[in-house]
């Protein structure tokens, strides 16, 4: 779903790019991958090091952009597994702010709420991972994959999201998951 939906893209920004391991999934039309993450530990031990990372909030992914020099060159957002870690209406906030800014958003969420209280012990045991959190950033991880927010494809659809793809057989659990694609 990532290949055939990056074609086209040259400049892509992924929000909450975690370790960036789905960067290896874009179309090779993708010629600067950059991933904002929140927890420096991820970036520190990222998959693809060629991506440029920018450690920091993605609520602030504008001014992020900017002190980078890439908020007018970004073509592209995605944000996958990240938009249910947010209270909805700071997700619909990045969401508008997003649309205004590129000419395509990728999302991808569970479908409704799929309880999560924060990450679990195979988040820290991840090759690459294992032992590299102190306690504090240990903590700060956990809370960041706490669950927030149920999403529905009305929610997309409601955002002018013109493809929405409902999946109730994907997701953990098999509990569901939501695609969704804007185009400007």
């Amino acid at each position: 779903m990532l290949h055939e939906n990056t074609r086209g893209s040259e400049v892509l920004c992924e929000l909450g790019a975690g370790i960036f391991r789905l960067f290896r999934h874009f179309h090779s039309d993708v010629k600067t991958t950059i991933g904002i993450e929140l927890i420096q530990t991820y970036i520190d031990n990222r998959d693809d090091k060629s991506a440029i990372a920018i450690q920091g909030n993605i609520e602030d992914f504008e001014s992020l952009l900017e002190r980078e020099g890439w908020l007018d060159k970004i073509d592209t957002i995605v944000i996958i597994d990240v938009l249910e870690h947010l209270h909805k209406e700071e997700a619909y906030d990045i969401l508008k702010r997003a649309q205004k800014r590129v000419k395509r958003i990728l999302a991808f969420t569970p479908l409704g709420f799929d309880e999560q209280s924060g990450a679990d012990e195979y988040d820290f045991a991840r090759p690459g991972l294992k032992g590299k959190f102190t306690e504090s950033q240990r903590a700060d991880a956990i809370e960041s994959q706490r669950h927030k927010s149920a999403w529905q494809a009305l929610d997309f659809e409601t955002l002018g999201f013109q493809k929405v793809i409902v999946d109730v057989n994907y997701h953990r659990k098999g509990e569901g998951a939501i695609w969704a694609r804007w185009d400007k």
